[in-house]
């Protein structure tokens, strides 16, 4: 994992966290998990979090793919997730396209007319 190979430790710590949380050895407090200080900064707010994560994604051209890669906003939900990605989305200058995809198929005899792609 990248993050032992950088020997970076909050990454270590935050990413043990994480590990702790999906085996629910952390528990929530009125619906909440509360992560320690040390690992991170607190934003209050969706502006003040994507400003720090994504500085000056107005300003993003069409070679930014190594820009975005290393970064990146956990979410528990699929539905803040999407909020998130809109209100990013809603910022870029550059065109962009949506891509729908499926989780399974109506006919199996199908299958084979599905492309993998991948980035």
């Amino acid at each position: 994992m990248r993050v032992h190979l950088q020997h970076d430790l909050r990454a270590e710590m935050f990413s043990k966290l994480l590990i702790d949380i999906g085996d629910g050895k952390i528990k929530e407090e009125e619906g909440r998990i509360n992560i320690p200080e040390s690992l991170g900064n607190i934003a209050g707010n969706l502006i003040t979090l994507t400003e720090r994560i994504y500085p000056n994604i107005h300003q993003v051209g069409v070679d930014s793919s190594s820009w975005l890669k290393e970064r990146a906003i956990l979410t528990p939900t699929n539905d803040s997730a999407n909020n998130i990605n809109n209100f990013l989305l809603n910022k870029l200058t550059t065109k962009h396209a949506k891509y729908e995809s499926v989780d399974s198929l109506m006919e199996a005899e199908e299958a084979v007319h599905i492309i993998r792609w991948s980035f």
